[in-house]
């Protein structure tokens, strides 16, 4: 797994530019990450507003003296509601392709600290008690890989990616780790059969010390029996030398219908880092993934609201209501026109603003809730109020 510098001359230079771009994959990587977490969370974020306007209208809709009032908020509740859905399945369709990318990169980025934790200049001595001190375990690192980064962590006596990446000791050792002619140092598919030995072999390049630091913990060792299953698709440290050489498409992520134009840019991920031909395909299927904002009834006018088809079909309906069954067309076509009238007053100002001025108390359990109906919509006691308006 250790990188290839190409066209860089004299062993140092190769040692330090491997390391260097290694710490550089690790940063774009968690660039990626830092993006697609923000996107979900957003996008969760603005579904969890939506659902508490929704509220707002819905208990504005039962405290309402007049038809034609309890028929306006009715029909902003049902509008909320329609976006609330909506957004809640953008967010379905994307988050497990978006989370999926993201579990791969963290998972690839624990196995490329693997590598920049190495002493080249001693042999490595594992035992299981490098396994279970608790100061060397790795943030962000899978419970499944957690045995094996303390194997290497216990080792570890230079740090790359904190700018020692031209200590003599990898200068002296460049030449057989980051040969031109050797990607990858194994050649015996069978050396990857057991992936907790093959992440341990990763950080040491010795399969014999690997194999003994596994059998000298029970605990690493019933680890490395389960791990399979549990990492299976979820980064690389799983895969064969073969799948290695020849990375393939992950099939949670695969796109959409035909997309020559993404598939053509083989250069999305940077040059130089190991896994490039599946990481660039991951990253080609996850580009297109984006969790579109629904947009917060609240924070638009009237006239916004009547270009939107959703709104005007249902301000000219309201059917399915208690009070649009009692209120005739005339009241009907009033609540329609209240709501969507040209004004640049926005739906905030308009319906939820002057729900202060309407006060309420009532029994609630053992205590007595009292406030307006804008500031109780949003509080606590808000399931409670409507509860009570609603009896």
């Amino acid at each position: 797994l250790f990188l290839k510098a190409e066209g860089i001359g004299g062993a140092n230079d190769k040692a330090v530019t491997a390391a260097s771009t290694t710490c550089k994959e690790i940063e774009y990587n968690n660039k990626i990450v830092a993006h697609f977490e923000s996107m979900i969370s957003g996008a969760t974020g603005n579904a969890q507003a939506l659902r508490k306007e929704a509220l707002v209208y819905q208990l504005a809709a039962a405290q309402a003296s007049q038809p034609e009032t309890a028929l306006t908020y009715t029909a902003l509740h049902a509008l909320t509601t329609s976006r609330l859905q909506k957004q809640e399945s953008d967010i379905s369709k994307e988050e497990t392709r978006i989370r999926t990318l993201i579990d791969k990169l963290k998972s690839r980025n624990a196995n490329l600290k693997l590598l920049q934790y190495r002493t080249p200049a001693q042999a490595l001595t594992l035992t299981s008690a490098g396994y279970t001190k608790p100061n060397d375990r790795w943030l962000g690192a899978s419970d499944t890989l957690q045995c094996t980064l303390t194997a290497a962590a216990a080792a570890a006596a230079n740090d790359p990616c904190e700018g020692e990446a031209a200590t003599e000791a990898i200068q002296q050792h460049a030449t057989e780790e980051f040969s031109t002619t050797q990607e990858f140092p194994f050649t015996d598919d069978s050396e990857f059969k057991a992936p907790v030995i093959t992440s341990v072999v990763r950080a040491i390049g010795d399969v014999s010390s690997a194999q003994e630091a596994v059998a000298g913990s029970s605990a690493c060792a019933a680890t490395a029996n389960t791990m399979g299953s549990k990492t299976a698709g979820a980064g690389i440290q799983t895969q064969t030398l073969t799948a290695l050489k020849s990375p393939s498409k992950t099939a949670v992520v695969k796109t959409k219908g035909t997309d020559n134009n993404c598939k053509d840019k083989t250069n999305i991920y940077p040059w130089g880092f190991v896994g490039v031909a599946e990481l660039g395909d991951l990253l080609c299927a996850a580009r297109q993934a984006t969790i579109p904002t629904q947009q917060a009834p609240s924070r638009q006018t009237g006239k916004q609201l009547a270009s939107d088809p959703a709104m005007v079909k249902i301000a000219n309906t309201l059917t399915g209501t208690t009070p649009a069954a009692e209120a005739g067309p005339e009241i009907k076509a009033k609540a329609a026109k209240h709501i969507l009238e040209d004004t640049d007053s926005t739906i905030q100002k308009k319906f939820i603003d002057p729900l202060a001025d309407t006060k309420i108390s009532f029994k609630s359990g053992g205590s007595i809730v009292a406030g307006n109906i804008k500031d109780l919509s949003v509080g606590a006691n808000a399931v409670a109020t409507l509860t009570y308006l609603q009896h």
